[in-house]
């Protein structure tokens, strides 16, 4: 587990509510550090009373968890041996029924953190449903995997132009382009001038 060390200088009003914040924060900070790890992991979201800003000393820490859709089971069958490594759960997770039909699954862990047990709701989403999900119920966005840039794709780099005519009309045209010969490859988009 780690310690939250304060941000370097908290003035005189900032320190009593740095000594005073809820202990989840640490056990959220200490999650996100270990899920964000996984491969299959795609976002994390922090949702219930940490979420708007009225957690106590008393709750409990909701978190949904977007997964690759094609590796949601698996991550559903090694999810109590990742608590138990990596957080201590005394108990495998069991089903959390209380959640509705997301597209998901939920568990309930019980962490140990500074000698009392912390109540986790964790919900397993597949990345398909994870948009839909936030409108639904507006979790707050804690991380989101960095994708590599591939760039800007060959025939969406081209910008519509606006000129007018002699007599005041306006007309849009496409910029031309050079002329290319059309390969037996193409990509995704289905054009022929895309290799």
């Amino acid at each position: 587990m780690t310690t939250t060390t304060p941000p370097a200088p908290l003035s005189p009003l900032e320190e009593p509510a740095y000594a005073h914040r809820p202990p989840q924060l640490t056990v959220l900070a200490d999650l996100v550090q270990a899920l964000s790890g996984i491969p299959a992991v795609t976002r994390l979201l922090v949702r219930g009373s940490l979420a708007t800003g009225t957690a106590d000393r008393l709750s409990d820490v909701d978190l949904v968890v977007a997964v690759r859709d094609e590796r949601l089971p698996a991550l559903m069958g090694s999810l109590d041996a990742v608590m138990s490594t990596e957080f201590g759960t005394l108990l495998p997770g069991w089903r959390d029924t209380i959640v509705g039909d997301l597209g998901g699954a939920g568990f309930v862990y019980l962490l140990p953190h500074d000698g009392h047990l912390l109540q986790l709701d964790l919900y397993l989403c597949p990345d398909s449903a994870v948009d839909a999900l936030r409108r639904r119920i507006g979790p707050g966005l804690l991380w989101q995997e960095t994708r590599p840039d591939t760039g800007p794709h060959p025939h969406r780099t081209r910008t519509r132009t606006r000129t007018r005519t002699p007599k005041g009309r306006l007309r849009r045209s496409w910029p031309v382009r050079q002329s290319r010969r059309p390969t037996a490859r193409h990509c995704w988009c289905r054009r022929w001038f895309c290799t």
